[in-house]
């Protein structure tokens, strides 16, 4: 019986082993190279996209990034690179790549929309900007110069030199610079000369507590024009005494609701009021009445006139922006400084 089972079991172990291929020592070594250089390889594949990734976001990518869109029209993120450039050295030196967003997505709607107002900007209103620029003219001169000398050719082109910026960039930078001028002009052109306005006196402080301090001292009995002349810090606009003048609708738009309401009472003080030049505290001692409009008024009329127009373009012309990243900024500051 026992002879029989072992029997049995050596004809299984015979079965078994046959069934088994065989292995020897140099395909099981063959094998573990082809599996090394297949995961070398593997590694090496996922370094190289990682760089190229990294290259293609910090390097490729960018410049090609939208940043803002105009009736469809896409604007880069290098288109950016010279109107951040040229807007700093406007600005005396303050690189902003933001401040270089507003005024590439500005210049180009008021490019679109301008002709619309009878406002045009020719290729000769561009070559005088650039000649007056640039050019020296002698002290004896009698009449301007119509084309860049050779020293003032060679001042334009080592200003560009120095911002990086093409000739086309600087001309097209420029012409933004022209159209505002000129629209500015005609809004100041169709501001009213006469206008229903109030007499204002005013006091503004850095403060509301200085505010309210004016405000209480009036109130016990000194007189508004020596509290105003001791604690106003605005001293453009209002005369000795904090007397402001004749102010039409619109040209304060913040006190608007203020100075043309049905409620308001002649020589009742109001305030403090917080408002974006600091905190007011002011009376209206004549009005409402039709009268000549200052010239500073009109002027304030004239530039609210033009933001409300250009906000009611930007509108119409579907500008979409995002605004930038941290990272957008960064990329556009690399490529000036």
């Amino acid at each position: 019986m026992r002879q029989r089972r072992r029997a049995e079991r050596g004809d299984y172990s015979q079965l078994r082993d046959r069934s088994q291929p065989v292995v020897n020592r140099r395909d099981v070594e063959k094998k573990q190279r082809q599996l090394l250089l297949g995961g070398a390889g593997f590694v090496v594949a996922i370094v190289v996209g990682l760089l190229g990734y990294g290259w293609f976001d910090s390097s490729f990518q960018p410049p090609r990034k939208t940043i803002a869109e105009i009736s469809g029209e896409s604007i880069k993120l290098a288109d950016l690179v010279p109107y951040s450039a040229l807007e700093a050295f406007d600005a005396g030196g303050t690189l902003n790549p933001d401040t270089g967003l507003n005024s590439l997505v500005r210049d180009a709607v008021v490019r679109a929309y301008a002709s619309e107002l009878e406002v045009e900007v020719t290729a000769e209103e561009i070559d005088t900007a650039i000649i007056s620029r640039f050019e020296t003219l002698p002290a004896d001169a009698s009449e301007p110069v119509d084309a860049l000398t050779a020293d003032g050719r060679d001042e334009l082109d080592s200003f560009l030199g120095i911002f990086n910026v093409s000739e086309d960039d600087y001309r097209q930078w420029l012409a933004g610079r022209l159209y505002v001028s000129e629209l500015q002009d005609h809004f100041n052109d169709v501001s009213p000369e006469i206008a229903e306005q109030v007499s204002v006196e005013w006091i503004i402080t850095a403060s509301t507590v200085t505010a309210q301090e004016a405000a209480d001292r009036i109130n016990a009995g000194e007189e508004f024009a020596a509290v105003a002349d001791e604690l106003t810090t605005e001293r453009v606009i209002s005369g000795p005494g904090g007397v402001v003048g004749w102010v039409p609708r619109g040209a304060i738009e913040e006190l608007d609701t203020i100075l043309f309401t049905e409620e308001l009472v002649l020589n009742e003080l109001i305030g403090p009021l917080v408002t974006s030049a600091g905190s007011v505290v002011l009376r209206v001692n004549d009005g409402p009445s039709e009268q000549p409009v200052d010239p500073v008024m009109r002027g304030f009329l004239a530039t609210n006139a033009f933001q409300s127009w250009l906000n009611d373009k930007v509108l119409e012309a579907a500008v979409d922006s995002d605004g930038l990243t941290p990272e957008d900024s960064q990329w556009v500051i690399d490529q000036i400084i």
